[in-house]
């Protein structure tokens, strides 16, 4: 008899729970309403409840996480933002960006996400916390990256409005003053002016400007990990860790994991 017994249970969709012998039949209630619990229980955390209070729990988990997704996009693209001005200021004070600054900027990416999910984690959260990890860090890069190209611009612009100067002023110089220039020379003094003020009055168009920023923002990361191998440990690092910390596995303290049903065996 007792192998029957064991061979129903097994196949039975319950887990046993079995309490002291001294509890009193009757003495398991739900920890959220307080219903008397009769043949079977479930679990929310780490209490005991009736079917009804599962079910509203798990409901009320699933609407939170579903809500978290546009604030862990949110809170992510804020923290990019954060960094990104922190950056720019120790950029502008040192000349160079700090590469301890840019992981933590990622952790505290993975860090926004979860808080802003409640914990709740799962795939979902875990592609946005990846995702937002890596932009943080693109962003942090970028002020640096903006400075450099300014100056770079600049010297390219200055280089070309001078050598465009020069070339006016050896054709000027080459021409008696008051004599015609041949058709050559004409040419050659009408391509340097213009070179020149094209170079002066020269601005990157705008959807040319959004391609580079995107191209930077997310090219950043890679391009410094081929560049130093070892950094580029420390940015998977980074990356893993924002996955890892979203995972939803009830590792996080915010985590509610709910479970059920088991069956409900009380002392006689």
């Amino acid at each position: 008899m007792s192998s029957d017994a064991t061979g129903n249970r097994a196949g039975s969709q319950f887990e046993p729970l079995s309490f002291e012998t001294s509890a009193a039949p009757g003495a398991a209630t739900c920890s959220e309403c307080g219903t008397v619990l009769r043949g079977s229980y479930h679990m929310i955390g780490q209490s005991m409840a009736c079917a009804t209070c599962r079910y509203a729990a798990q409901s009320k988990q699933e609407g939170g996480a579903s809500s978290g997704v546009m604030r862990a996009i949110g809170y992510g693209l804020g923290v990019a933002a954060i960094g990104a001005l922190v950056d720019y200021v120790l950029a502008k004070m040192t000349g160079y960006d700090m590469p301890i600054f840019v992981i933590l900027v990622a952790f505290a990416a993975g860090v926004a996400v979860r808080k802003a999910s409640g914990g709740a984690g799962g795939r979902r959260f875990q592609v946005i916390a990846l995702v937002m990890a890596y932009v943080a860090m693109g962003a942090a890069y970028m002020p640096l990256m903006v400075i450099t190209g300014s100056k770079v611009s600049d010297m390219t612009r200055a280089r070309i409005v001078a050598e465009s100067k020069a070339r006016v002023d050896s054709i000027t110089e080459a021409n008696p003053e008051g004599v015609e220039l041949d058709s050559a020379s004409a040419a050659a003094l009408a391509a340097a002016q213009s070179a020149g003020r094209k170079a002066r009055d020269f601005k990157v168009p705008f959807a040319a400007a959004a391609t580079l920023f995107l191209l930077a923002l997310f090219g950043a990361p890679l391009l410094v990990s081929l560049a130093n191998p070892i950094y580029g440990l420390f940015i998977v690092l980074a990356l893993y860790r924002a996955w890892k910390r979203n995972a939803g596995d009830g590792s996080s303290p915010e985590q509610v994991t709910v479970s059920g049903p088991f069956r409900l065996q009380q002392a006689r």
